[in-house]
């Protein structure tokens, strides 16, 4: 016969820990104290006389790991009808929480009135029940009767189970049971420090001395000790490891949650890259327990400019980021692994980070724009972004806090007043649903500095905004319904940002000239495409000296339809007003004609003196049959650049032209009628150009005539896009010199139908740099790379750092060559039906995806099964009209 086991076993619970920590769950012995605590609550949970447990000690002890291994192990999932875990933020409201504990056991409160009423339909169905309801992260007292948890009715076996900081919390939530998380003893504490260091303690002993001091500090803590160790995992250097202790070190011998925060921060300064850490502090503004989907993250980070650059590369580098964050504890991953969480006490850490930045910080705040604090305010944060709110927070989450990050919510309304004496910023942007703002909205924001109400659905400013007589930036882009900006604005004397980007105003007031500290006005104008609307329209953009009183504009973009004739009747006067504004660093400009170019360069001062440090030029008047149909993508990479120059419906090459792509890192030719080659625009002076765009121009026979050139040509140029290129015969015509596409990462050829070949086998020696090559909508192209030996099977080439290739709608692609591709990673084949062997073309070990169709596929002729075997693990199949 069986005895019945008085406890989990050892074994049960680690499997339980190991299960929720993942890849960096410690041996058994550094996981003592939750063994031993989660031993201790299952006990009492077994106790008929104990209704509700609790759980206390400091933020990062291992209060939650607790609970999810109490919940994970078989024992409490056979003891309970119903298990559920909560993560109780502090901004949640009675109705939040009642909704989450409805949402596990799949009731639908949508029809419930009033809260009373829910917490009565909650009671029904939790009496009906034997539950576990475990509540992490409890800062305050929770009304179990009030929410409809039946916590008095002990006989029913049902218990609550809470975690909180202070004991205080205990008491006041009138607990049964209370039990002090432990913190490791030294042994478990440096045995958990060193499976997060790993092989470095080995390697070095004469570390372990200091290594030892620093887990000392550590004091214990699990989560210190996890980010911490993974922090050092490279660190060997006796002096930096002794400069770290130097800074765990704390004046008291008692573990303050300050202290904590201030030894995680370690943690935070050793991420890589200014995109890394400011994507860490943006995960904290989601609001607090909430898993956050990976693809969301990185879109948003992308949004608000954290990450930059090509689409493609910023992709890939928000999952490296996102990978990195997880590798240093600092977001943990959920399950399915496509969604990750943040630990309470690292979202604190965030949040301090956040509230204390110096005053020049960028991280959302506009470069040049130094914000003020308040002197003797205490600082808070209040974070719900992306929550899904149908209603804003409560007033009185509003009253103490100096920051407030509400984006991308659902609400449609905000409080008509909120008493704010210390909020100096503001966030509300990407709420689509935001129509209106209370014209008494601000009146109780006398601090407010940084406000932006981007992307959102607001089709008139609230009165009370122009009473921000402290407000420095003023962030509305592309807001679709916000038609007028009221003369009022020249009422914020102070503003340093005004961003009307992607707005549709028609007029700029003539206010706008009195506001002296202007450093940045960005602003989009409506244009109609039919130009019979323009008789209801303004007659004019802005009035004459209205730029011209900005001395100190440091950036300054216009953008209007192009095309627009409003526009061709003020531009003259607008370019001649920037002329001496010696501080502007920054301009987006339309230029209808090459001739106002021509009178920019000669007269602008910044230009002239090479202040100008970033710029996008439109030079070009577009027509009826000028129709760009561009990939959305490659604009966008386009204007990712500094130095932007796009020239349309050209048909010479302008001397001011040319003199501004000297300087240019990026250049989109769009429609030009008569030029030849990218020689025509003295190719020898494009020293810095990273980025080439070539789009229908229907002269265009080569990009490059390499005749009677001596310098390398384009030595910097990264990225080169061709599409719709119809008399297009070859890339390069002649030889090119020594050096030249030497930096080429990207090549991508589209709609170019008189085009047989992508490379010579000679001209494959200047892309040793070549890590994507796109070759679609060619219908002539019969090979990727044409031997210039005539012998079977051409010349032998090497690609060393090619790792994409994709070839999509090629009807007459015979063969790709005959080389290798040693770092290639992914190929995508698709409707290119006479390419029936890549024998010659030998793919790399390195390989991880093919995209074919699974009939091609078939019907390719192997020599080698091995081969084939190799290589169809990786091949996922695309189907025919795909």
């Amino acid at each position: 016969m069986k005895t019945k086991r008085k406890g989990l076993s050892e074994r049960g619970i680690m499997g339980a820990i190991r299960k929720i920590l993942g890849k960096s769950a410690p041996k058994v012995n550094a996981k003592r104290s939750i063994l031993i605590t989660v031993n201790k609550i299952l006990g009492y949970v077994k106790c008929t006389s104990l209704g509700k447990i609790g759980i206390y000690g400091v933020g990062g002890i291992g209060k939650t790991s607790v609970l999810k291994a109490l919940i994970d192990c078989h024992e409490v999932k056979t003891m309970f009808d119903t298990i559920i875990l909560l993560s109780v933020s502090r901004l949640w409201t009675r109705r939040d929480i009642q909704d989450e504990i409805a949402s596990h056991l799949s009731i639908n409160l949508v029809g419930s009135q009033s809260d009373d009423h829910a917490a009565a339909k909650l009671l029904t169905e939790l009496t009906s029940r034997k539950f576990l309801l475990l509540l992490d992260d409890v800062r305050g007292l929770i009304d179990l009767d009030a929410l409809g948890v039946p916590s008095k009715n002990k006989k029913s076996g049902s218990k609550v189970v809470l975690a909180a900081r202070d004991r205080d919390i205990c008491h006041a939530m009138a607990v049964d049971k209370a039990i002090k998380m432990e913190f490791l003893s030294a042994e478990e504490s440096w045995t958990l420090f060193h499976d997060q260091v790993g092989g470095i303690f080995d390697s070095f002993p004469q570390i372990h001395p200091v290594l030892k001091d620093i887990v000392n500090e550590c004091s214990g803590l699990p989560l210190v000790l996890i980010v911490s160790g993974k922090a050092l995992r490279n660190h060997n250097n006796p002096v930096v490891l002794k400069m770290t202790l130097h800074e765990f070190q704390s004046p008291s011998e008692h573990k303050t949650q300050t202290n904590v925060i201030q030894q995680l921060k370690f943690g935070y300064d050793q991420l890589k890259g200014a995109d890394a850490k400011e994507c860490f502090l943006f995960s904290a503004l989601y609001q607090e327990g909430q898993g956050i989907k990976v693809s969301e993250l990185i879109r948003h980070c992308m949004q608000e400019g954290f990450i930059s650059g090509h689409l493609a590369d910023a992709c890939q580098r928000g999952h490296d980021i996102v990978e990195s964050l997880l590798d240093a504890a600092l977001l943990e991953t959920t399950d399915d692994g496509l969604t990750v969480t943040m630990h309470e006490v690292i979202r604190d850490l965030a949040l301090w980070i956040i509230s204390t930045m110096p005053e020049d910080s960028q991280f959302m705040v506009s470069k040049g724009v130094k914000v003020r604090r308040p002197e003797n305010k205490e600082l808070s944060v209040l974070c719900s972004a992306y929550a899904g709110l149908k209603k804003p927070p409560p007033k009185n989450e509003w009253e103490r806090v100096e920051k407030i990050f509400l984006m991308g919510n659902e609400f449609s309304r905000l409080h008509k007043n909120a008493n704010c004496p210390q909020l100096s910023m503001l966030f509300l942007q990407r709420n689509m649903n935001l129509r209106s703002i209370p014209d008494s909205f601000f009146e109780h924001m006398p601090y407010l500095q940084v406000l932006n109400l981007s992307q959102t659905g607001i089709m008139s400013l609230s009165t009370s905004l122009f009473k921000l007589h402290k407000l420095l930036v003023l962030v509305l882009r592309d807001c679709p319904f916000l038609l007028e900006l009221p003369p009022e604005i020249g009422n914020l004397e102070h503003l340093e940002v005004l961003d009307l980007q992607g707005t549709e105003i028609s007029k700029l007031p003539t206010e706008i000239g009195t506001l002296s500290a202007l450093k940045l006005l960005r602003v989009s104008f409506y244009g109609p495409i039919d130009i019979a609307e323009n008789v209801d329209l303004p007659a004019e953009f802005l009035q004459l000296e209205t730029i011209s009183r900005l001395l100190v504009l440091k950036e300054l973009g216009i953008i209007v339809r192009l095309g627009d004739p409003r526009w061709d009747n003020c531009v003259e006067p607008v370019i001649a007003e920037t002329a001496d504004m010696k501080e502007l660093t920054n301009l987006h400009f339309y230029f209808p004609h090459a001739d106002f170019l021509d009178f920019f360069v000669r007269r602008n001062a910044s230009w002239n003196q090479n202040c100008l440090t970033k710029f996008n030029f439109v030079v070009g008047q577009i027509n009826n049959r000028v129709v760009s149909h561009l990939p959305v993508e490659v604009e966008f990479d386009f204007d990712q650049f500094d130095r932007c120059l796009r020239f349309l419906s050209g048909d010479i090459v302008p001397d001011a032209v040319a003199r501004v792509l000297n300087c240019a890192t990026a250049f989109y030719l769009d429609h030009h009628f008569t030029v030849g080659s990218l020689s025509k625009f003295d190719v020898d002076n494009m020293k810095e150009l990273k980025f080439y765009v070539v789009h229908e121009c229907p002269n265009m026979h080569a990009i490059i005539n390499g005749m009677g050139e001596v310098d390398s040509l384009l030595p910097s140029l990264e990225h080169l896009r061709l599409h719709s290129l119809w008399n297009l015969r070859s890339l390069w015509e002649n030889s090119v010199p020594s050096g030249s596409f030497s930096e080429l990462k990207t090549l991508s050829v589209h709609t170019c139908p008189k085009l047989k070949y992508i490379f010579t086998s000679s001209m494959l020696q200047h892309l040793y740099n070549l890590e994507e090559l796109v070759v679609e909508d060619c219908g002539s192209v019969s090979e990727i790379i044409k031997s210039e030996v005539e012998s079977y099977g051409g010349t032998n080439f090497s690609l060393p750092e090619l790792k994409r290739m994709t070839f999509k709608n090629m009807p007459e692609l015979i063969c790709i060559g005959n080389g290798s591709c040693p770092s290639l990673q992914q190929i995508n084949i698709h409707r290119c039906p006479k390419l029936k062997n890549l024998r010659d073309f030998r793919l790399a070990e390195a390989i991880k995806e093919i995209r074919a169709e699974k009939e091609w596929w078939d019907a390719l002729y192997w020599e080698e099964t091995e081969q084939l075997s190799r290589l169809e693990r990786h091949l996922t199949p695309v189907h025919h009209d795909d």
